[in-house]
Order: structure tokens, then C-alpha cells, then sequence
């Protein structure tokens, strides 16, 4: 059963790769201090980055159950 998060929080995804992989770890630690026992859900948001992607969303989404990654294809 997939229960809805109590909080949501949107990360903008910047080049290069390393940094948004860096922020959402940091991120996942802040927010697991903050909100203990809460249950939560980042969405990550592409906007038509000039780096490769595919390899990064891919390890994220098989890194973390409570991320999605939103495309875009142009900013």
C-alpha cells in the first residue's frame, strides 16, 4: 500500500550531475533530523540540463523510494 507523504519538497536539478546528487543527500539528512517519522517525497525537477542525465536520474531512482524526477525538455 503506497501511503501518501506528509511533506513534499521540490529540488531544482542544476548542472553539474555531482552537485544534485550532493544536495539530495543532504537534503534526505536534514529533512530525516527535522521530520522524524515523517513520511516525505522529493521531487526533482529537470528543466532541459545541458549534461548527460540518464545515468544520474537512474542512480537516484534506484538509490531512493521516495524520489521522483520530473522532465522538461527546454527551460
Amino acid at each position: 500500500m503506497n501511503l501518501k507523504p506528509e511533506l513534499s519538497i521540490v529540488l531544482p536539478i542544476y548542472n553539474p550531475i555531482l552537485n544534485w546528487v550532493n544536495l539530495l543527500d543532504d537534503s534526505i539528512k536534514v529533512i530525516n533530523i527535522l521530520f522524524i517519522k515523517t513520511s516525505f517525497k522529493i521531487i526533482m525537477v529537470d528543466d532541459g540540463l545541458t549534461s548527460d542525465l540518464e545515468a544520474g536520474k537512474n542512480y537516484l531512482r534506484n538509490r531512493y523510494d521516495n524520489v521522483e524526477i520530473v522532465s522538461y525538455p527546454e527551460n
